[in-house]
């Protein structure tokens, strides 16, 4: 059994969570937290780091809508094979953070 930690950003999110897991029709084979992390990178990574200092997890998933794209219906499921830093204007070749700029 695993101890796996969730993070939403949003309460509806984090209900939802709740109530799959809560409303789940067989036993469930790992043990799950569900922590809200707010809208964010730094609520989400605080939230994450208060979680792993109050207790060990095995696996964390950062769960959220995938919003705003016209690519998706209500209810797929978005996994991204590659993410990107976007938040910020990063020059390429600045020295040290050019990673930030590629897949």
């Amino acid at each position: 059994m695993k101890n796996i930690l969730i993070i939403t950003p949003m309460a509806a999110e984090q209900e939802n969570m709740l109530n799959a897991l809560n409303n789940y029709p067989l036993p469930l084979l790992n043990a799950y937290t569900i922590r809200r992390g707010y809208v964010g990178k730094v609520y989400a990574a605080a939230s994450t780091a208060l979680a792993l200092a109050e207790e060990h997890y095995d696996l964390v998933a950062v769960i959220g809508y995938a919003a705003a794209s016209d690519a998706y219906n209500t209810g797929d499921i978005v996994c991204p094979r590659y993410a990107r830093y976007h938040d910020a204007h990063v020059p390429e070749g600045l020295d040290g953070v050019d990673f930030l700029t590629k897949p």
